[in-house]
């Protein structure tokens, strides 16, 4: 996937909606680059710090490194 702080194709591991969440019930993943850390929300598609954001429950509570539209902007022009 398309990181936009490495601004390369790097790996990411997933993040699933979070422990109490049986894994049959599991509505979304979000992602966290190897690399850089950099969290991508698999419910709203934003990115975030991963220093800030380490889980659905911090996302409320932090602002956006980069909108949706903004990474797409990037990624098409990058890949």
């Amino acid at each position: 996937m398309y990181c936009p702080k490495c601004k390369t194709i790097t790996e990411f591991y997933e993040i699933d909606d979070g422990p109490d969440v049986d894994d049959s019930q599991v509505t979304y993943t979000s992602y966290n680059c190897e690399i850089c850390n950099i969290h991508l929300d698999g419910k709203n598609k934003n990115w975030y710090d991963g220093e800030e954001v380490s889980c659905y429950l911090h996302v409320e509570h932090a602002e956006p490194y980069m909108t949706n539209e903004e990474y797409n902007k990037i990624k098409n022009k990058s890949t």
